[in-house]
């Protein structure tokens, strides 16, 4: 018990799992870091259409719960919490927690070397955003997520497509104009 918790806690400062699966996408699969959607924030994705579609899910990395708490009121979908970053875990995980096919689930994030690399590796649809904030976020990270995003768009520049899905083969179908604040 000691050593899940002891480990969370180590996950939060270094993810050893996405280390390792972002050399693995760095040297071989450029493709799994393409997400199906790209937007600045959630507010562009027609979550209902994708509810009409047959997707049941959204999965987010969120330690206490109250990020996933939000959403699930916001957009009316359910989101799971664990406690270990991505890419930890496993598409039976999900699939069993959710009682649907990973296919039928969305991998939001901000980050493309963990959040949607674990998301195409698990069939998810992956949608890519801007992070919700920077302020509390620390230098290294910034300067990864610099890289991150340096690398995604010379991939996108030289004509990679990302994983097709499903579901929902042409992805931009699912983006719309944000409300107005």
């Amino acid at each position: 018990m000691w050593w899940k918790d002891l480990r969370a806690t180590l996950s939060q400062r270094i993810n050893v799992e996405g280390i390792g699966s972002s050399a693995s996408v760095l040297v071989k699969d450029q493709h799994l870091a393409l997400p199906h959607v790209l937007v600045p924030d959630i507010r562009y994705i027609d979550w209902g259409d994708l509810q009409r579609r047959g997707f049941k899910g959204l999965f987010e990395y969120d330690h206490d719960g109250s990020k996933a708490s939000a959403l699930e009121k916001a957009i009316g979908i359910k989101v799971i919490r664990h406690r270990v970053k991505k890419p930890a875990g496993t598409a039976e995980e999900i699939e069993k927690h959710f009682g649907c096919k990973s296919s039928q689930l969305v991998m939001v994030g901000d980050r493309p070397f963990t959040d949607i690399v674990y998301g195409n590796q698990n069939g998810f649809l992956t949608v890519l955003t801007k992070p919700l904030s920077l302020a509390e976020e620390p230098f290294i990270v910034r300067q990864v997520r610099k890289l991150e995003m340096s690398l995604l768009d010379y991939w996108l520049k030289r004509g990679m497509k990302p994983i097709s899905h499903n579901l929902l083969p042409d992805a931009m179908e699912c983006v719309k104009d944000p409300p107005s604040l």
